[in-house]
């Protein structure tokens, strides 16, 4: 005759069928939801929203030139698909703050933005449309900027800018009467050789 089973052997059971019971489910949750991943990014995304709003905030009110080069670092750090109500924000940023500091580095952050949409593959279509307003706001700082480092910086965002026209603005940055500048420019202009795609050159004959 069989042994009955022990108490304990019987708890062991009961336990081994519910982890079963659990594997499984978990299994069938993964199965039916392949978008868990893309749905956690952008549970992400809204949440830093409103600190990209309070940053934008901070650069505009604040009255101590740290806090606001605070602000334009972050920003610079974490945006990755720039509304336009956010690209004009940092475009006052950048042709109204009284600190020529702060000015660059909202240029410096305007370039990270340029990159992160290059490394975002979920971003480069939204980068095709953004770089021809960013090269807009590039252009019209530069156009107004005094200071030499600050238009250094301009040229050097312009160098992270894949749309065609940002060559033309490179080549007249070339002749800034001030060495540094024009040097940015030729810099620039000898990355975006290296890195614009070849759609961009005229067709082999």
């Amino acid at each position: 005759m069989a042994q009955s089973q022990s108490p304990k052997q019987s708890q062991r059971f009961r336990l081994s069928i519910v982890a079963v019971v659990l594997a499984m489910g978990a299994v069938t949750l993964v199965a039916l939801s392949p978008n868990l991943v893309t749905l956690a990014q952008q549970s992400r995304v809204q949440v830093s929203q409103p600190l990209v709003t309070s940053s934008l905030n901070r650069l505009s009110t604040a009255n101590l030139p740290s806090e606001r080069l605070a602000a334009v670092s972050w920003l610079g750090n974490h945006v990755t698909a720039p509304s336009t109500n956010e690209l004009n924000s940092l475009a006052r940023a950048l042709e109204t703050d009284s600190d020529p500091a702060v000015r660059a580095s909202v240029a410096t952050a305007l370039k990270q933005i340029a990159i992160n949409q290059k490394e975002n593959p979920a971003a480069i279509g939204h980068a095709r449309n953004v770089e021809p307003q960013l090269l807009e706001i590039l252009e019209a700082a530069y156009n107004k900027e005094t200071n030499a480092s600050v238009r250094r910086c301009i040229v050097e965002a312009a160098s992270m800018l894949t749309y065609p026209q940002a060559a033309y603005f490179i080549n007249r940055a070339k002749t800034d009467n001030d060495p540094a500048v024009s040097a940015a420019a030729r810099q620039a202009e000898h990355l975006r050789d290296l890195s614009v795609p070849a759609i961009y050159s005229p067709p082999l004959k």
